[in-house]
């Protein structure tokens, strides 16, 4: 169970990093 939440939040935390590469990415 702990496992599972712990791959959960890194999918989040992956999300949230190609969300701010893509804006990044657009200010360039």
């Amino acid at each position: 169970m702990a496992k599972a939440s712990l791959i959960q939040r890194e999918l989040k935390r992956d999300n949230l990093v190609a969300k701010y590469a893509a804006k990044h990415a657009e200010l360039k």
